[in-house]
């Protein structure tokens, strides 16, 4: 039972070992899609499904990995291409709305073949990385596959050329990569705020040019929200002073109701007259007599003070009066 036991929390550690291992810094985890198989031989046009010879209509899609992000931080923008029909020459662009990302991000880019099994070639997106620059901006063509029947390399590929009435294209697909990849990390002196990433592709459809745009949101916590615990304490401690602020106006309005009632000496009682202790040598160099003198006039000072803090938040006389 005890060899039973030890077996199995051995393999719950060696399991949370592994998913741990597994995850990437920014927590999720490192699943990655195989690589695109694709017979080109067979393909007499990089699309070959109806009406692939019409005037092409394509749009860039895109998302962030985080929308939220700290100084310092990181995020990955992933983006593809959806769409069918002809298109020819095209590029895609990338400015964010400023240049808040180190030149230390990364963009992977290319189409590359990285194995042939059979009659497939094997493609894998995002093998070459390239830095940011430090303006922010990044152009980029696109790079593909190409086939000795085509007269030029496209990923705007069929995928599945068994289907029909399928029209996915391999722009539209991951291939251990998103077809563009960008690993973008925040400096670490930008203002938090809100900001917008802007991505373009402008291509030609066989008649005419056309652009697609996406703008992707993204938050830099400022110090609060990165540090939620310091705002909790400082409400906790508002409230507390908004609190204590309350009871004592209701308790100088009920005192003052009944001080008007009271003689002088009850009033100079409730607010004793609070003076210095006299000035005396220093200690090294006083009389005895200055010695006890001075001890009285701080027990005095100390004890005024404290009746007169409890005079305001104790309605009844709890302690005796100093005087």
């Amino acid at each position: 039972m005890k060899v039973s036991l030890v077996a199995t929390l051995l393999a719950a550690a060696l399991f949370s070992f592994f998913i741990n291992f597994a995850l990437s810094q920014d927590g999720t985890t490192k699943l990655y899609t195989p690589a695109a198989n694709i017979n080109l031989d067979n393909m007499l046009q990089p699309r070959m499904k109806k009406d692939w010879n019409n005037p092409g209509a394509y749009e860039v899609v895109a998302y962030l990995s985080r929308s939220t992000v700290f100084k310092n931080d990181t995020t990955t923008l992933s983006a593809y291409v959806t769409g069918y029909g002809l298109i020819g020459n095209c590029k895609i662009f990338l400015i964010p709305s400023n240049p808040i990302f180190s030149e230390e991000s990364l963009m992977h880019t290319g189409l590359n073949p990285v194995d042939t099994v059979g009659d497939f070639i094997s493609l894998e997106y995002g093998r070459h990385a390239f830095n940011l620059p430090k303006d922010n901006t990044v152009i980029s063509t696109f790079g593909g596959p190409k086939s000795h029947h085509w007269d030029y390399a496209s990923i705007f590929v069929d995928y599945d050329m068994s289907d029909s009435s399928s029209f996915a294209l391999l722009s539209e697909k991951t291939s251990v990569r998103p077809p563009f990849k960008f690993d973008l990390k925040t400096k670490g002196d930008i203002e938090p705020g809100d900001y917008t990433i802007n991505l373009y592709m402008t291509y030609f459809n066989g008649a005419e040019w056309k652009i697609s745009k996406i703008a992707l949101p993204l938050h830099v916590n400022n110090y609060f929200e990165e540090w939620p615990w310091i705002a909790y304490i400082l409400s906790a401690i508002g409230i507390g002073v908004a609190f204590t602020a309350f009871i004592y106006q209701i308790k100088s309005y009920y005192r003052d109701g009944k001080r008007k009632n009271k003689t002088p000496k009850q009033k100079e009682i409730d607010n004793p007259q609070i003076t210095k202790p006299d000035h005396l040598p220093k200690k090294s160099k006083q009389t005895p007599e200055q010695k006890e003198k001075a001890k009285n006039q701080r027990r005095e000072y100390v004890s005024k003070w404290v009746w007169k803090i409890k005079n305001i938040f104790l309605s009844e006389r709890t302690v005796k009066s100093p005087l």
